[in-house]
């Protein structure tokens, strides 16, 4: 029998649900920066040829890649919720592993273990903010999760610099003991969330999202979620901004990809490798500036709702592009001044966390939901592996001032797919409900048998 609905209005409204979810995906981007960044704090922990050093800084994204490969269709086809449940016990098996490692060959090992976990979870919490946030709310809601995976970095900045006087052991017990209270918190959190109605409704699984409504939400009250979540959106029918119809998909592909690859070799080659190739000494402090920094630029994904995604792509892109130019001309200062160094780590950062926040929601709100994780893992698959991976090796043949040259080139193909989108995308942002943003056709909630009587 179909549940029945009263024929009293309900408006959508944020619950208890919401503060969960929104408490176990923070906690989940915590967890996966967080463990992005070890491999370059490892560095320290070993004594090895240049080569050997630049495999553990490349190690990150290369098991960042085989994990997003796996996990991404994985996600679309099991679940956001079974596939969390399978990355926890990995990323625990890792944590363990990473905390008892000594020789070289062992921390390769099971730093892959946990980028491999992480890359799956990041995956599916990239397309669950997305499927189960309120409207009103999903483009903040996923701007403060994504600050979470600053917040991340921040600790592993202040972790690695507050033992950088102390012995390898001290740094590595400090660096695994966050990951594992992170990961019970995480855990507990995340066996409180609903599996994404949205998917469930998507592939068919109609009786399992009835039941998830009931648990976590209410028949009323989700129906007064889905009539929120499929009504136009007034801003963008006012300004005539934006376009509601979708582009072709190598259009899609091709801005999300060149927008992810600015990003990661314009933030990862200055946060991650720059340092332990040219200053080992500033390794802990950049990353602390870099993150110290993007938490607080972040702040603005607070006013993520009302912003336009297109302008907002295009302030970040821009501004990352000036502040590179401008690195490049202090180049000489930037070697021999920290202070001049940190300087340049947070303006450039300010404008990093712009088109972090906003290239990351676009890249994984515009795919259709039955294939949002397998899209984003596919575009972060292509980015790594065209460009990132193949520049850390680069780098130590590159020389500084080259380096600044190649990061600026980077921003150049960020801004011009910005542009793009600008004049050929729409708009995702400014309270675009996440059907508009895919542009999907509307799922009627007759599917799910709620229909009154």
């Amino acid at each position: 029998m179909p549940t029945t609905l009263s024929d009293e209005p309900t408006t959508d409204r944020w619950q208890a649900t919401d503060t969960r979810a929104l408490i176990a995906f923070s906690l989940g981007l915590f967890m996966d920066a967080y463990i992005f960044g070890v491999a370059s704090v490892a560095t320290r922990w070993v004594q090895v040829p240049t080569g050997l050093r630049t495999l553990l800084l490349a190690w990150a994204p290369i098991w960042s890649l085989v994990g997003a490969a796996c996990w991404g269709p994985l996600s679309d086809r099991i679940g956001r919720k079974a596939t969390f449940y399978l990355t926890a016990i990995i990323a625990g098996l890792g944590a363990i592993g990473l905390a008892l490692s000594h020789p070289y060959w062992l921390i390769l090992t099971f730093l892959a273990v946990l980028l491999f976990a992480a890359a799956g979870d990041l995956v599916s919490i990239y397309a669950m903010v997305h499927e189960v946030m309120p409207t009103r709310h999903r483009s903040k809601s996923f701007f403060v999760v994504l600050n979470c995976g600053n917040l991340g970095g921040l600790v592993l900045g202040a972790v690695a610099l507050s033992t950088a006087g102390h012995s390898v052991t001290v740094q590595r017990w400090m660096v695994v003991a966050v990951v594992g209270v992170v990961m019970v918190l995480w855990f507990g959190a995340r066996r409180r969330t609903p599996e994404s109605i949205r998917w469930l409704e998507r592939t068919g699984r109609h009786e399992q999202a009835r039941r998830e409504i009931d648990r976590f939400y209410g028949v009323e009250q989700y129906q007064a979620r889905r009539a929120e979540a499929e009504a136009p959106t007034p801003t963008l029918a006012e300004s005539g901004g934006g376009r509601t119809t979708r582009p072709n998909l190598r259009l899609q592909l091709y801005v999300a990809v060149s927008m992810t690859f600015a990003n990661i070799v314009g933030f990862g080659l200055v946060t991650y490798v720059m340092g332990p190739t040219f200053f080992p000494s500033r390794t802990p402090v950049i990353i602390f500036v870099t993150y110290l920094t993007a938490v607080t630029a972040g702040l603005l994904g607070l006013l993520g709702d009302r912003l336009s995604r297109r302008v907002m792509l295009l302030v970040g892109y821009c501004g990352c592009l000036v502040v590179a130019i401008g690195a490049l001309l202090a180049q000489a200062s930037l070697r021999q001044s920290l202070t001049v160094f940190v300087l340049f780590l947070v303006i450039y950062n300010v404008f990093v966390s712009v088109q972090y926040l906003n290239h990351d929601a676009l890249r994984t709100e515009i795919w259709p939901t039955h294939r949002r994780a397998t899209f984003t893992a596919i575009v972060g698959v292509m980015a790594n592996g065209i460009g990132y991976i193949g520049s850390i090796f680069l780098v130590p043949h590159l020389g500084f001032q080259h380096t600044i040259q190649y990061t600026l080139g980077a921003w150049v193909i960020g801004l011009v797919a910005a542009m793009v989108w600008f004049v050929h995308g729409r708009e995702t942002g400014a309270g675009t409900s996440l059907a508009l943003a895919s542009a999907e056709p509307v799922t009627s909630s007759v599917s799910l048998g709620l229909e009154a009587g």
